[in-house]
C-alpha cells in the first residue's frame, strides 16, 4: 500500500521514512492543565481518517519490543513486553503538524518556537502495558534547534492507560527514571485524553503511563526552539 511512496534508505530495524502523509484540517480546542506549567491538551489534532492512515503505516513496519522502562537497549529476551516501538521520519508530517500547533505551543524565555522534530516515535502499548515515571530528554539538530517540549499524539487511546504527571520526592535525582510506578498522592494530575488528541508539556516534567485496559498507540515527538537573536 505504501511501497511506492516510501523513501528508499537502509535504516535499522524499527525505523522507516515516509513523506506521503496529508493530514486533515480539524477544529482544535486547547485545554490547559491546571497543575502542570506550560502543559495542555489539544483536542481533535487528528481526524479519524488521519489516525487510521498512520496506524496502518505503523502496522506495516518492523517493530522493536520494549519493557517497563521504555528503553529499547534495556530490553532482554524473556523480559515482560509492555510496548512495541517503531520510528517514522517525515519532514512533511512535521511541517503540517507545526502549522496546526505553532500558535498554541508553550513559550520559553529567550527562545523562538520554530518547528516539530521530524522523528515520530510510535509506542504501541499492549493490554496492561505501563511506563514507569521518567523525564523526557531534549534533542538538538544540525540547525542549532533544540527541543524543549514533548508532544504525545494519541492514535488509539485505551480504556484508562492515561498519561499521569508525578510529584518528584527525590533530592539530587539528576532526572533519572523511577524504579516503580507512582501511586495515590504521588500523582499530581491525569491527562484525560481521547483518540485524536495530543498532549504537550515541557521535557523536564515527571510523568508515567498508567496501566492500560486494551491497546493504546501513541506517537511521541518534540517541539523545536531556537535561541533568539
Amino acid at each position: 500500500m505504501y511501497g511506492e511512496m516510501m523513501m528508499k534508505s537502509k535504516l535499522p530495524v524499527g525505523k522507516f521514512e515516509y513523506e506521503g502523509i496529508n493530514i486533515s484540517k480539524t477544529y482544535l480546542k486547547k485545554i490547559s492543565l491546571n497543575k502542570i506549567k506550560k502543559s495542555l491538551i489539544v483536542k481533535n489534532l487528528l481526524s479519524k481518517e488521519d489516525r487510521l492512515t498512520l496506524l496502518k503505516l505503523y502496522e506495516s513496519q518492523s517493530k522493536i519490543p520494549v519493557g517497563t522502562n521504555g528503553i529499547v537497549s534495556s530490553y532482554k529476551e524473556g523480559d515482560k513486553i509492555c510496548s512495541y516501538r517503531a520510528t517514522l521520519f517525515s519532514n512533511n508530517l512535521a511541517k503540517q503538524l507545526f502549522l496546526k500547533i505553532k500558535d498554541i505551543a508553550p513559550t520559553f524565555e529567550g527562545y523562538d518556537v520554530v518547528g516539530i522534530n521530524e522523528s515520530f516515535r510510535f509506542i504501541d502499548y499492549l493490554d496492561e502495558g505501563i511506563l514507569i515515571p521518567h523525564y523526557d530528554e531534549g534533542y538538538t539538530n544540525n540547525r542549532n534547534e533544540t527541543s524543549l517540549a514533548t508532544i504525545v499524539i494519541y492514535i488509539e487511546q485505551a480504556e484508562k492507560g492515561y498519561t499521569e504527571f508525578v510529584k518528584e520526592y527525590r533530592n539530587n535525582h539528576d532526572y533519572k527514571d523511577w524504579d516503580r510506578m507512582a501511586q495515590g498522592e504521588e500523582i499530581i494530575e491525569v491527562a484525560k485524553t481521547e483518540s485524536g488528541d495530543c498532549l504537550i508539556f515541557p521535557h523536564r516534567t515527571l510523568h508515567q503511563g498508567s496501566k492500560t485496559i486494551g491497546r493504546k498507540v501513541i506517537i511521541r515527538t518534540d517541539i523545536m526552539y531556537r535561541i533568539k537573536k
